[in-house]
Order: C-alpha cells, then sequence, then structure tokens
C-alpha cells in the first residue's frame, strides 16, 4: 500500500499526463474550431445579419488562434 506521499506524487504525474496528452490535441481541435466557423459563415450568410455574422467569425477565429499561442 502506498503512503500518502508516494499518493501524491503518483497523482501528480497522472494530472501532468493528462495536461500533456491535452496541448497535443489542441491544434487539432483549434483547426475544427476555425473549420466550423468558416462554414458556419459560408452557409448562414444568407440568411444571417452579414455584419453580425462577420463579427461572430472573427472572434471565433480569433479565440482560437489565441488558444494556439497559449
Amino acid at each position: 500500500m502506498l503512503n500518502t506521499s508516494e499518493q501524491f506524487v503518483d497523482s501528480h504525474k497522472v494530472t501532468e499526463k493528462k495536461a500533456e496528452l491535452l496541448y497535443l490535441q489542441a491544434p487539432i481541435s483549434n483547426s475544427a474550431v476555425i473549420l466550423i466557423a468558416l462554414l458556419c459563415f459560408f452557409f448562414l450568410n444568407e440568411y444571417a445579419q452579414l455584419s453580425a455574422l462577420i463579427v461572430w467569425t472573427l472572434m471565433l477565429l480569433i479565440i482560437a488562434c489565441y488558444r494556439l499561442f497559449l
């Protein structure tokens, strides 16, 4: 049976590994967000107010790019 300090170290290693895997997936998930934002823009530009749609799309793109730099 592990003592408290060994359990903490093991828990910390698991948390670090989860964070590492999450950051490795960031480019893929951000690419999907960018693709979906652009597709929504092109599909909705006939039905929505163009200025609002441009602002919404730009905000999504800016946030996705910002997440890549984090």
